[in-house]
């Protein structure tokens, strides 16, 4: 299903006829019948250029030039690429450092999307240091700047390494019976709770030695405990879902496993300073829902070690002193003529993502808006929320239809999400807690409750719709509460029954956008947002 979402979004977007858009979802689901990949690679390359002319022959090409971006001469052999064809006004990508050209940006990433390469080149290891990589791709140019495609796979063949990063590790606290499942009475519930039980050793992954052993030839921050991966199909440990991972493992009884994940993010807060989306360096500038005080939380609370709390604190104040300082945002309330401090998924990167190059830049091309790096920011910023996409970040302009309602008029930067400062006010009332009740320290204790209580009168000045009860995200350019107004609506549980939103039994929606292509809008429900804090 969620491949059908962003292929019909994608499809809509470049208008694209409809051959060609079934041709790009059934390519998509090739790997799901082969594990060799060579048919989707074949299909790719001889038919998917067709597609992808009429594509581009809808772009702007006078917008292009007139913001100094070009992107692909559509009458040109796609066999055939050149360094004219790309030009990307964008000043800050998602990755830094001697990866940035390889992984994340440059003409390396536009020719392998160019190709239909981009789920073989880079490979996962560099054989080289980075400055001969990227000596020995401009040496693939003929004399008259051109490079060719079977060049291009010999340059990517010669300098890269596609081999496994991880391995299958062991779970030594996992035991077979688990005494809380006999009381389960619903078979079904049963059966999935044994279900997920079971899966844990199949999911423990440890990055292998040459990974240690040689850091700047991978494009991966490793951690040095075993982690467990969200599923087969994704081969890298992702934030929030480790957040539900560690409440699966506690349940399961698994609290040394536990405890090994929770240092690794400790490890990650060490070396980069705030945790990443990923492991992956290409999502390094942008962070997810910060839940990693809930995580120590909860493991404190299964298994009452003190001595893990008092090493593991300075971690946690590491990540929120890296939210104070880089994803908050001054508002000025006219009304009250007061400040408030309130927090914002707002990512440094302003440039396509290089998982998503040419998306990215379709959305981009067809936004009526000329601020290009705002744009591609904001689809950073969304993926920081963990609701990439939802038309909750989109504009909610009525005036301009093309734009209303669609990653078009997406402008993540400019909204302060509710349920993020909630989520801060929640971390802070915690650390209060842990250093008043369990490390001794009432001086940093009040400290906590002084920037809780901060965030809290931030929450009601700003977010909440006083004649209906509820609360909604603040729009920094309109300068309002995001949203329909709640009318007659008195309390927030009559709010939610009028909207219909507690009758479905898989939980509360993300959103009651129905129209919506977008994964996280009805009827999908995104986790973090409904998680008890």
């Amino acid at each position: 299903m969620f491949v059908f979402q962003m292929l019909s979004s994608a499809s809509s977007v470049v208008k694209m006829p409809r051959h060609c858009f079934f041709l790009q979802l059934f390519i998509s689901l090739l790997p799901l019948f082969s594990s060799g990949g060579n048919g989707s690679t074949f299909f790719f390359h001889k038919v998917w250029p067709n597609c992808r002319r009429m594509a581009f022959g809808k772009m702007p090409i006078p917008r292009q030039k007139r913001l100094g971006i070009y992107f692909i001469d559509v009458q040109k052999d796609s066999d055939v690429f050149t360094r004219d064809h790309v030009k990307v006004n964008c000043s800050k990508p998602i990755c830094i450092g001697h990866y940035r050209e390889i992984y994340c940006e440059g003409a390396i990433m536009w020719a392998t999307w160019y190709f239909g390469l981009q789920n073989e080149c880079p490979g996962n290891r560099m054989r080289f240091e980075a400055e001969v990589i990227l000596k020995n791709f401009d040496s693939s140019f003929d004399q008259q700047g051109r490079l060719y495609r079977e060049d291009f796979r010999r340059f990517c063949k010669e300098n890269f390494d596609d081999r496994p990063y991880l391995e299958e590790a062991q779970v030594k606290d996992w035991t077979a019976d688990l005494g809380f499942l006999d009381r389960i009475t619903s078979p079904k519930m049963k059966m999935f709770a044994t279900a997920i039980h079971k899966i844990w050793p199949q999911l423990a992954r440890r990055f292998v030695d040459d990974v240690f052993e040689h850091p700047d030839r991978y494009p991966f921050l490793a951690v040095p405990y075993t982690f467990l991966i969200p599923g087969n199909l994704v081969q890298m440990y992702y934030y929030w879902d480790t957040f539900w991972i560690v409440r699966g493992l506690l349940l399961s009884q698994m609290k040394e496993t536990a405890r090994g994940v929770l240092l690794n993010m400790a490890h990650v807060l060490q070396v980069r300073g705030h945790i990443p989306n990923s492991g992956n360096i290409q999502s390094v500038r942008r962070s997810q829902p910060p839940v990693f005080t809930l995580m120590v939380r909860d493991y404190y609370e299964a298994s009452g070690d003190k001595q893990f709390l008092a090493e593991i604190i300075p971690a946690l104040e590491r990540e929120l002193n890296w939210w104070r300082k880089n994803r908050t945002v001054v508002v000025h309330l006219e009304s009250k003529n007061e400040q408030y401090i309130a927090y914002q998924y707002r990512t440094m990167a302003n440039c396509p993502r290089p998982e998503s190059l040419m998306l990215d830049y379709y959305f981009a091309m067809e936004s009526s808006r000329d601020d290009l790096e705002f744009i591609w920011s904001s689809t950073n910023s969304a993926c920081e929320s963990g609701m990439d996409f939802s038309t909750r970040w989109f504009s909610f302009d009525d005036n301009d239809e093309e734009m209303a309602y669609t990653r078009k008029g997406i402008r993540t930067n400019e909204i302060v999400p509710v349920d993020l400062n909630v989520l801060m006010a929640a971390n802070y009332r915690i650390m209060a807690h842990f250093f008043r009740e369990y490390l001794e320290n009432p001086r940093k204790a009040k400290f906590y409750e002084f920037l809780a209580e901060s965030v809290s009168e931030a929450i009601e000045a700003l977010f909440r719709d006083g004649s209906g009860g509820i609360w909604f995200d603040f729009d920094l350019s309109e300068r309002k509460l995001r949203g329909d107004k709640a009318k007659d609506c008195e309390t927030v549980i009559r709010y939610l029954n009028e909207s219909g939103s507690l009758e479905f039994k898989g939980g509360i929606p993300s959103s009651m956008e129905r129209g919506s292509v977008e994964r996280w809008d009805f009827p999908n429900g995104e986790p973090v947002s409904i998680t008890d804090q």
